[in-house]
């Protein structure tokens, strides 16, 4: 019986009975509602598509992985592709010979030959969430990982069907923490988005291409205290569309959407968790008043500034400040002198000479204070 059924659930399907999954995470949102050409752009431009369409080129579509699909709810003869959307995209490209001759994929086609491929082998599911167990541990958990954004996407799809955190963890088999920010993440900038009708390019930018950015954010405790995120990721209200515009929640938030989109102020990660090598973060800007409010001020502004967020880091109160700058400075001449030590014997006399007025100096300021 079982064995049947397997056999009845599997089989190969006619490419023209093939369709592009338009709620794929990987799809940039922007994109869903558009036809499968522009999907086909965006996919070439966002994924390496020519690398799969270089192994199709010499090996042919090797079939020992088949394509994940449902059946289309309004054309019982059609098929939505769920999982393998990349691989379709691909063969599309090379079967489809009008490809050869557009604009935009002639030249990027033209090294490759079209293939005579007509089927591709399918799963077929009653519905989409019958596979979401399986994409759960292939994209999250597994070893063929979606980025942060993807993810959120799948996360929430679960979310709005099961409406409770905890049971979107057991299925997608991770940590309450990572799927409770990731989530939360999503939930506001769809909201933000909608929000900010002339900071939309900023938001839209921080959710397409620096999503994890927002994750990452949301892991550091000073920056849950400057959110007034209090409770944990399995009891927190994800409802966020309760905020208005002028609370609180609303607009931090929406201030550290705005400065992670910023390049004068977050360039890469670390400059959101710091640490004992690179104390100047975000973490540590929001932990101070006076910082926090210098950075606020200084978002609207047209500030020709290079690095806001070193300008904000030295507004930090000066005790705090002053005794990690002091560390700083300690480490490096300890390490100076270690090297100095070292090397001196290969140093010449007048290298040795400027060394030793430097450290002259340095015990003529101490020795004042």
């Amino acid at each position: 019986m079982e064995k049947d059924r397997q056999e009845e659930l599997y089989k190969f399907i006619s490419i023209d009975k093939l369709e592009l999954d338009k709620e794929n995470p990987r799809i940039a949102k922007k994109d869903r509602n558009k036809d499968d050409y522009d999907i086909l752009k965006g996919m070439w431009k966002s994924f390496s598509l020519e690398d799969l369409i270089i192994s199709i080129d010499q090996n042919g579509f090797i079939p020992a992985e088949p394509l994940m699909v449902v059946k289309k709810d309004d054309e019982n003869d059609k098929y939505i592709v769920v999982e393998g959307n990349r691989r379709l995209s691909a063969v599309m490209l090379l079967t489809d010979k009008k490809y050869k001759n557009d604009s935009f994929f002639a030249d990027k086609l033209s090294p490759y030959k079209n293939q005579e491929i007509k089927e591709l082998p399918c799963y077929i599911f009653d519905k989409k969430e019958d596979i979401e167990n399986a994409l759960a541990v292939r994209h999250i958990s597994g070893i063929k990982k979606w980025d942060a954004k993807e993810k959120a996407e799948f996360a929430i799809r679960l979310y709005k069907k099961e409406n409770n955190i905890k049971n979107v963890t057991k299925i997608i088999g991770s940590k309450t923490n990572t799927i409770g920010a990731l989530i939360y993440s999503y939930f506001w900038l769809e909201y933000l988005i909608e929000s900010e009708e002339n900071r939309r390019n900023d938001l839209e930018n921080l959710f397409e291409n620096k999503f994890s950015l927002l994750n990452l954010a949301l892991g550091q405790s000073n920056i849950r205290n400057f959110l007034n995120i209090n409770d944990k990721w399995d009891t927190i209200d994800y409802n966020v569309r309760k905020y208005g515009k002028g609370s609180k929640e609303y607009d931090n938030m929406l201030y550290l959407c705005l400065w992670l989109s910023d390049n004068r102020i977050i360039v890469d990660s670390r400059q959101i968790t710091g640490g004992k090598t690179n104390p100047v973060s975000l973490s540590a800007v929001l932990s101070d008043n006076e910082a926090t409010d210098y950075l606020k001020s200084r978002t609207d502004a047209n500030s020709e500034l290079p690095n806001l967020l070193v300008e904000a880091y030295n507004r930090i109160a000066v005790d705090s400040n002053l005794v990690v700058r002091f560390e700083e400075t300690y480490n490096k001449i300890t390490q100076l002198m270690y090297i100095y030590k070292e090397k001196k014997n290969n140093l010449s006399s007048k290298t040795i000479e400027e060394i030793n007025r430097y450290c002259d100096n340095i015990k003529n300021i101490v020795s004042t204070n």
